[in-house]
């Protein structure tokens, strides 16, 4: 037992668990999401300049939350939910 805040599972466990997803975050797997990212965030400019002609606030902090759940749900799914475009 130890009283640290946090602790740390065995190394081969890691691993062991790590292993189903090594292809997905490999580095040549992220870097093919570039253009998703690219298209994402093309969305998202033109949303904010729909918006800004309403002159609509627009939470910073949604906007981001939008691109990433539409970036990691397309990754991860296959499916993206467009909340860019919400």
């Amino acid at each position: 037992y130890t009283s640290a805040a946090l602790s740390t599972v065995p190394h081969n466990l890691h691993r062991l668990r790590r292993a189903p997803m090594k292809k997905m975050f490999s580095k040549a797997s992220i870097n093919k999401l570039e253009p998703l990212v690219h298209s994402t965030i093309d969305g998202l400019i033109a949303r904010l300049r729909d918006l800004q002609e309403s002159k609509t606030v627009v939470p910073i902090l949604l906007a981001w939350t939008c691109v990433t759940m539409d970036i990691i749900s397309d990754y991860a799914f296959r499916k993206s939910y467009n909340y860019v475009q919400t």
